[in-house]
């Protein structure tokens, strides 16, 4: 029971805060993953992050680490925080795996290279990481077609402390 409103209670914050920043946000109410749209962050097949993906993370980060992080209730369950590129279904695997990967990675060297610093920007480093997964988590429509635009995203998770402890159950 305290597992699932932990998750519960961040995601609910999340949508808030977010809401009363007037941004709109794509977030999966069982995970709280946050789904980015590559269109807005890189241009296609690239990595470098555009001015408009700048001006996104700008905005969206800070909120996001000061939910995370700056509660102390919320920060004592959070065990990760990972930034997860994703590709579409187009072109193979590997160049997909690299793709994503520096996608994911190209999102970290901002927040600690040419971001403004904010609350909350070190000690985010205790807790982040980066990773690829090319195209093996595709999103589909209803009809279960491969949905290629939404495919290609940058997600942000967290993980809860009582997630590890499950898993090594």
């Amino acid at each position: 029971e305290g597992f699932t409103s932990v998750k519960n209670k961040i995601i609910e914050k999340l949508k808030n805060e977010f809401e009363k920043e007037n941004m709109k946000i794509d977030i999966d109410p069982q995970t709280g993953a946050i789904k980015i749209d590559d269109k807005i962050l890189f241009n296609t097949n690239e990595y470098v992050i555009k001015q408009e993906g700048k001006e996104y993370l700008n905005k969206f980060v800070p909120v996001y680490v000061s939910i995370l992080l700056k509660d102390e209730e919320i920060k004592k369950e959070i065990s990760q925080i990972i930034i997860e590129g994703h590709t579409d279904d187009v072109g193979g695997y590997i160049s997909n795996m690299e793709l994503s990967q520096k996608r994911a990675f190209e999102v970290i060297k901002y927040i600690y290279g040419d971001m403004q610093n904010f609350d909350g920007r070190k000690e985010l480093e205790e807790y982040i990481t980066a990773n690829g997964r090319s195209k093996v988590k595709l999103i589909k429509n209803n009809l279960g077609i491969v949905d290629r635009e939404k495919s290609r995203r940058v997600e942000f998770q967290f993980k809860l402390r009582e997630d590890e402890a499950l898993k090594r159950i």
